[in-house]
């Protein structure tokens, strides 16, 4: 599954269907990609080549899936196997089987500046039916800490987070500080038969290392990925936060994708550079 942006693409080839991605979700009711998807001039990232570009994923006031998720602002890329592609059959879904590497670099935007008082998915495998994400990549305030509780300097962390099948029990598998100004590259290897996930990490044109054994790791479900923002609300006592709690209006925010790929990796192999 390569979902890498061809240098002369736009955001209306995603609305065309032209590229790996679904071309109607996730977006603001009445969006579109043309809209949401900005191509800023910054270096490539580590498996980006000479055909490829960066991307940027953003969210406004009006990023309201469905016109009904009111306590969230999303926009998401849900990458595909080909253009068409929906990858929803768990039968025929080998993006979520064996064992895979799912790539892509981040890069933070200080222009269109995240608000870190909130907590932000960038990246996560959403089960087919919707009941639970597999494992989440983010960043931000944990939603439920409260403002008071977390401090700027740790909320701007970047993380991967265990299954949220059960939000009590969700865990940090890895973090790193959320510098600017750089490739944050991340490598998951998804192990669907024996439910493991190893993270491997880099900055920059850095190769990516090994950071750690594979942990346990419920990947069951299948589903699809997304890549780009969904912003939780802030507030306590919430029963319902996709319809509940706060958002600040003015919301013009992004962040910067590339090299977003995923590998067989049922012998072992995991690309490391971009020279293998």
């Amino acid at each position: 599954m390569d979902n890498r942006f061809p240098i002369n693409s736009t955001g209306a080839s995603v609305d065309a269907g032209l590229l790996p991605f679904n071309s109607k979700y996730d977006l603001g009711e009445d969006q579109t990609w043309a809209q949401d998807l900005q191509f800023p001039s910054v270096p490539r990232s580590l498996f980006d080549g000479s055909d490829d570009k960066a991307f940027e994923v953003t969210i406004s006031d009006e990023s309201i899936f469905q016109g009904t998720q009111t306590g969230f602002r999303r926009t998401e890329l849900l990458p595909q196997r080909a253009p068409g592609d929906a990858s929803t059959d768990p039968l025929v879904n080998t993006t979520t089987s064996g064992v895979q590497t799912f790539h892509l670099s981040i890069m933070r935007d200080e222009i269109r500046s995240l608000n870190y008082s909130h907590e932000y998915y960038l990246s996560w495998l959403e089960s087919a039916d919707f009941s639970r994400d597999q494992f989440v990549v983010g960043t931000g305030t944990l939603f439920g800490n409260g403002d008071n509780v977390t401090t700027t300097q740790v909320a701007q962390t970047l993380y991967v987070r265990s299954n949220n099948v059960n939000a009590d029990s969700q865990k940090t598998l890895w973090q790193t500080p959320f510098t600017t100004e750089t490739w944050h590259n991340v490598g998951l290897t998804l192990d669907f038969t024996r439910n493991t996930v190893q993270v491997f990490y880099s900055k920059n044109s850095a190769p990516l290392t090994s950071q750690g054994p594979a942990v346990s790791n419920d990947l069951s479900g299948h589903g699809s990925f997304h890549v780009g923002l969904l912003k939780k609300p802030t507030g306590l006592g919430l029963t319902d936060i996709i319809t509940q709690g706060f958002q600040e209006s003015g919301i013009n925010e992004g962040m910067i994708f590339g090299g977003v790929f995923e590998e067989d990796s049922s012998t072992g192999c995991v690309s490391l550079s971009s020279s293998g």
